[in-house]
C-alpha cells in the first residue's frame, strides 16, 4: 500500500514492530486488539478510509486465544471501522474456512475466523472484502495469482497477498469474498473478476 502511495498506520502488538513500521514509512501504534476498548479502536481509524484486519493465531493456538483474537477482535475492529465511517474493511481470513476438519484446536480457529467473516459480511454501511488465503510463504512475489470462491489447496508469497488486498481496496467493485493461492492470472485482472459482482 505504502508503494501505491497510500498513507498507512498499523497496530501491532509488540513495540519493536513499531520502528520496523516506520523505517517503512508507515505509523505504527502499539496496540493489543485483544485487550482495547471500543472507544480506543474508533480513535485510532478515526480519519482513516479503510481498514485491513490481518492480525490472527495460528492453527494450534489455545482455544481461547484464538477466539480472542480471530473473533472478539475482528468484530470488535469492524464495529469500530463502522463507527469511525469508514468506506471498505478487507479482512484477511483463511483457506477452507468453511469447512470443518482437523483436531479441537483446528475447528476452534475455523469457527472464529467463520463467525468473523459472518459479520462482516453482515454490515450494509460499508463495502467488504475477504480474502482467504491458504499457505503463505516468503518467496518472490510473483504478481500472479488464483482466486475463486473455492480452490485447491497451495502457496501464496506474502508480497502477492498484500499485493491482492491494495488492488482490491483501491479499486470499485461489490463486495467479495474469495480464497487466493499463487497461480497464473495477474493480480489485477484476478481481483477485477473476482469483486465484479457477477
Amino acid at each position: 500500500m505504502l508503494g501505491a502511495g497510500h498513507d498507512v498506520t498499523g497496530l501491532v502488538r509488540r513495540p519493536e514492530h513499531v520502528s520496523r513500521l516506520q523505517a517503512m514509512g508507515a505509523t505504527g501504534v502499539q496496540m493489543d486488539l485483544t485487550r482495547a476498548t471500543p472507544a480506543e479502536l474508533t480513535r485510532v481509524l478515526h480519519g482513516a478510509d479503510a481498514m485491513v484486519f490481518a492480525a490472527g493465531s495460528s492453527y494450534d493456538s489455545t482455544a481461547k486465544e484464538s477466539i480472542a483474537i480471530n473473533l472478539d477482535a475482528a468484530v470488535a475492529s469492524i464495529d469500530a471501522a463502522v463507527e469511525a465511517r469508514l468506506t471498505h474493511v478487507a479482512m484477511i481470513s483463511a483457506h477452507r474456512v468453511d469447512e470443518d476438519f482437523g483436531d479441537d484446536q483446528t475447528m476452534t480457529y475455523l469457527r472464529a475466523k467463520r463467525a468473523a467473516d459472518a459479520h462482516l459480511r453482515s454490515q450494509t454501511r460499508l463495502r467488504w472484502t475477504i480474502v482467504r488465503p491458504d499457505a503463505l510463504s516468503d518467496e518472490e512475489p510473483t504478481g500472479h495469482v488464483q482466486v475463486g470462491e473455492l480452490v485447491p489447496e497451495g502457496l501464496l508469497p506474502r508480497a502477492d497477498l498484500a499485493t491482492v488486498v491494495t488492488a482490491a481496496l483501491t479499486r470499485p467493485g461489490a463486495n467479495a469474498q474469495f480464497e487466493v493461492i499463487g497461480g497464473s492470472t495477474p493480480i489485477e485482472e484476478a481481483v477485477l473478476e473476482a469483486t465484479r459482482g457477477l
